[in-house]
């Protein structure tokens, strides 16, 4: 049996059996892969999600695999120190789940949400850094549009009406369309144009806009 080893971020534990854990790993060279790791007594320290580790493995045919060692290269102790910041790398944990299938290699994606883990206690503003990573997800996975005309009429749009990844005029807009306003829709539109974090930083975010973000990647992740 070929013993394999990569490094990844664990997203999700199960507990299994007696001693045992059901581990959701986001690897740098698997994708998201789910092992099987055996502690070897209850005295045993279990594992916890948002965790940054060696993982040593072996594969097996069923969707689950063998974790047989694992090195912890970071904790994330500085983000357990504040509840929003705890609070938004679980977030960013939830993008990862509900946009990445299982054993699908995305090594660049991988690369990406640890510098917004490392960018989170430095971060002066949240919730731009949320919109901005759901919004790289969303260019990842090729779902995303930032043409500002709208797709009957070719009107040139100050407010987006976003229904099935098009935008629409409001006399085009069918009826489920999810609106961005005047402002949520500049507020989108700097934060997709950044190219740096401290861009971030002075963007004002009005109050819905991260809700309507998770709302719209939701909606995309499961057309």
């Amino acid at each position: 049996m070929q013993i394999l080893q990569t490094e990844g971020v664990i997203l999700k534990v199960l507990d299994f059996r007696d001693y045992d854990q059901i581990i959701t790993v986001f690897t740098s060279e698997r994708g998201i892969v789910k092992w099987i790791y055996k502690r070897k007594s209850s005295s045993q320290s279990k594992l916890s999600p948002l965790v940054r580790a060696e993982f040593t493995y072996s594969e097996s045919r069923g969707e689950i695999w063998k974790c047989r060692e694992i090195n912890i290269l970071n904790q994330y102790l500085k983000l357990r120190e504040n509840f929003s910041w705890l609070e938004t790398a679980g977030r960013l944990i939830q993008s990862i789940l509900l946009s990445q299938v299982e054993q699908k290699p995305a090594p660049n994606l991988y690369r990406l949400f640890l510098t917004y883990l490392e960018k989170i206690p430095l971060s002066t503003n949240l919730a731009a850094l949320e919109i901005s990573f759901i919004i790289l997800l969303l260019k990842h996975e090729g779902l995303v549009n930032f043409d500002l005309h709208c797709t009957i009429c070719q009107r040139p749009l100050q407010s987006l009406y976003i229904y099935q990844g098009n935008h629409f005029c409001p006399h085009h807009a069918p009826v489920r369309s999810l609106e961005f306003n005047h402002e949520e829709t500049l507020a989108w539109m700097q934060i997709a144009a950044a190219k740096t974090f401290s861009e971030l930083q002075s963007i004002f975010v009005p109050q819905n806009l991260r809700e309507k973000a998770e709302n719209l990647f939701k909606i995309f992740i499961k057309q």
